[in-house]
């Protein structure tokens, strides 16, 4: 173990704690505890960007998502966080399979819709931008993935590849590939549920979201990287977002540097 995570779950419980004891709540399972209180000592501040988007608003329906032929053992062995992209592009029926076997809409159930990832008590509160970079038939700006029509909702345009390398404390591979998923939760979906537990819910509901993405990747032959260092505000900015949506990882997807 190395010493940098064994100090990461040391600071982790100790902010927490002040958290707590800076909002006048004790320790333990105690509804009083705001989960906004640990989310606060977890943000990374930094200036916003300037980047001038134009608002746009336009309605893509997505191709129907390829079966993945690929074994699941093969995918889990073979997946890695691959960092080293290219800027070629990538086709809408492989952005359809990226985010349609991370949230999508798989069956359903005594007439509820049934998805690819598991959500506690399926308030699903994760959320999927595309930030298009080099996909056939998209325009450069940012896309909101809509599960029930299996659609693409174009709201902002623009080139975002620099300002997301930015946003990541300069990780230049945050700004590579064809693509960037940015994964978000609307924690209050489940907070609403479950009170201040929903919290810890929501970003288990992202991670399942998150190794979705890492493996249909993989089986399209594509690369991609979990980022989960960025200015909080920054992005939330880029993306439009309201109070209520956290920005949690930003993924860029795209084929293999030569």
């Amino acid at each position: 173990m190395s010493c940098g995570l064994r100090a990461g779950r040391i600071l982790a419980p100790l902010l927490f704690l002040n958290a707590c004891k800076a909002h006048g709540a004790g320790t333990g399972n105690n509804p009083g505890v705001d989960w906004r209180a640990f989310h606060e000592t977890t943000l990374i501040r930094m200036a916003e960007s300037s980047l001038d988007l134009k608002d746009t608003s336009a309605e893509i329906t997505l191709p129907p998502a390829p079966e993945l032929n690929l074994g699941l053992s093969t995918a889990i062995k073979s997946r890695r966080s691959r960092r080293e992209l290219s800027e070629e592009g990538i086709s809408l029926e492989e952005l359809s399979a990226l985010v349609y076997y991370a949230i999508g809409i798989t069956g359903e159930s005594e007439g509820h819709p049934l998805r690819a990832a598991p959500s506690a008590g399926a308030l699903y509160p994760t959320e999927l931008i595309v930030a298009a970079h080099s996909v056939e038939g998209l325009e450069p700006g940012l896309y909101r993935y809509e599960p029930e029509k299996h659609c693409l909702v174009f709201y902002r345009k623009g080139n975002t590849r620099h300002a997301l390398a930015g946003i990541a404390l300069n990780q230049a591979h945050a700004g590579r590939g064809a693509c960037a998923i940015i994964i978000s939760s609307k924690v209050t979906r489940t907070t609403g549920k479950y009170a201040q537990r929903g919290y810890r819910y929501a970003m288990i509901d992202a991670g399942a979201v998150c190794e979705n993405i890492y493996l249909a990747a993989e089986a399209l032959g594509l690369g991609t990287v979990a980022i989960g260092a960025f200015g909080d505000s920054a992005l939330a900015s880029l993306l439009g977002l309201g109070e209520d949506e956290l920005p949690l990882l930003i993924m860029p997807v795209g084929k293999y540097a030569m």
